[in-house]
């Protein structure tokens, strides 16, 4: 009878430290199973939204450069530049941006003139005047000195009850490497 005792004892230590061993083992190799995994998965997520951004970035950016290049908007300066602004011009140049944005249906549609510090908004035609006075306007006046011909900016927009907008800004350059707006 001991003997019995005995051979039941040992095989039940056995087994309890099989199943003991194997949670351990398992713990342990599940454990860094699930590390690799949350590392893929984080990099895969990372990887996803870079390509998000990335797309909802493309197209502003491609516009900004193809405004910053367009040579109607250029003769709008020149003329703004030479006559200053008339009504009809206004207008003319209220509708150009106002184009862009029914047709890209971006948030918000803007140029700066360098020489009048005007800032044409597609909605308000001639919506303020840029001054170094006023806080809002640094990031205008740190563009223009910028080398830069092109930069993102995330602030409020102010023709838009100040909602946080990334806007993307290029300069207007005239033939002659002339910087004429934003």
């Amino acid at each position: 009878m001991k003997k019995i005792l005995s051979i039941n004892l040992i095989i039940s230590i056995v087994i309890i430290l099989g199943f003991v061993l194997s949670g351990f083992f398992s713990f342990f190799s599940f454990q860094e199973l699930f590390k690799r995994d949350i590392e893929a998965v984080s990099e895969l997520t990372s990887e996803n939204i870079f390509g998000n951004v990335n797309n909802l970035m493309d197209r502003p950016i491609n516009v900004s450069i193809a405004m910053a290049h367009d040579t109607l908007l250029r003769d709008f300066v020149k003329t703004e530049r030479r006559d200053g602004l008339s009504p009809s011009s206004l207008n003319a140049l209220k509708d150009y941006l106002g184009s862009y944005q029914k047709k890209y249906k971006f948030d918000s549609v803007f140029y700066i003139s360098v020489k009048t510090g005007a800032y044409y908004h597609y909605k308000n035609g001639l919506d303020r005047i840029m001054t170094k006075e006023n806080p809002e306007n640094v990031w205008y006046y740190e563009f223009i000195k910028n080398p830069a011909e092109g930069a993102l900016n995330v602030d409020n927009d102010e023709t838009k009850n100040n909602v946080i907008t990334i806007f993307v800004n290029y300069k207007l350059y005239d033939t002659t490497g002339e910087l004429l707006g934003v």
